[in-house]
């Protein structure tokens, strides 16, 4: 999935990296901008080094239908991964040395 300029979407169904990557976006931060500015000054720690992207609407908007085309896309590079293990399996240091 391309990241769009500046920003870019992670997507993931591991939860041991959930928290992790929400505290990266944030600079390792443990309070967004938002809560910061809504509950007036609290403390907040920077618990790791982290990153600042941001996408906006129109970048949002480029990466929406490439979400809805990402199932396929997966499966059709799996495929094409299938087909050069195959085509390289017979050739030495090919397929087997992936």
């Amino acid at each position: 999935m391309p990241a769009e300029y500046e920003g870019g979407a992670i997507a993931t169904d591991r939860d041991d990296l959930i928290e992790r990557l929400r505290l990266l976006r944030l600079h390792g931060m443990t309070k967004t901008a938002a809560d910061r500015h809504r509950e007036g000054y609290a403390h907040w720690d920077v618990t790791m080094l982290g990153w600042k992207y941001n996408m906006d609407n129109i970048q949002a908007a480029i990466l929406m239908p490439q979400l809805r085309r990402l199932e396929a896309k997966l499966h059709e590079r799996e495929r094409l991964a299938g087909r050069y293990i195959e085509i390289l399996s017979g050739i030495s240091g090919g397929a087997d040395a992936v």
